[in-house]
């Protein structure tokens, strides 16, 4: 084997180690990770509730700061999403979060106001009375983000 063929094997190992390492540093490391939404605060703009045990109800409107977490080394783009409010499995309001983006490993902070009924609520199976005597709703949420 002559010097220019050897030099030519040499540059294509290189290049082939190259590539390898550059594959696995981008498969380790830059791997896209799904956001993460949370609630933050929450304030109770009003509240109107019903308490009697024939026909139970409430509405209120929250006001709340839902957090987008962009775990990623890349910005990413989220489109318009939802996230729902449930009282035992039931929806009872549903927040529509806007676009925006995220910058890169940072949070991105939303502002979202949220109107809460208990029309869907039967009242005779999940004792909404009580816990309107009681003093406390548990609600759980759910939320949709769409990636661009």
């Amino acid at each position: 084997m002559n010097k220019t063929h050897k030099c030519l094997l040499y540059i294509v190992i290189g290049i082939i180690l190259q590539t390898a390492i550059i594959l696995i540093f981008v498969l380790t490391f830059m791997r896209a990770r799904t956001p993460k939404l949370r609630f933050g605060s929450v304030s109770v703009q009003s509240l109107t509730t019903n308490s009697s045990a024939s026909s139970p109800s409430f509405t209120m409107k929250l006001n709340t700061q839902i957090t987008v977490k962009n775990t990623n080394f890349g910005k990413f783009k989220f489109g318009d999403s939802t996230a729902t409010i449930f009282y035992k499995g039931i929806p009872i309001g549903e927040a529509a979060i806007g676009k925006g983006k995220a910058k890169a490993r940072s949070t991105k902070k939303v502002d979202v106001s949220v109107s809460l009924s208990s029309k869907k609520v039967t009242s005779g199976n999940l004792n909404l009375a009580s816990d309107l005597n009681s003093g406390k709703l548990r609600l759980t949420s759910h939320g949709v983000q769409v990636l661009l």
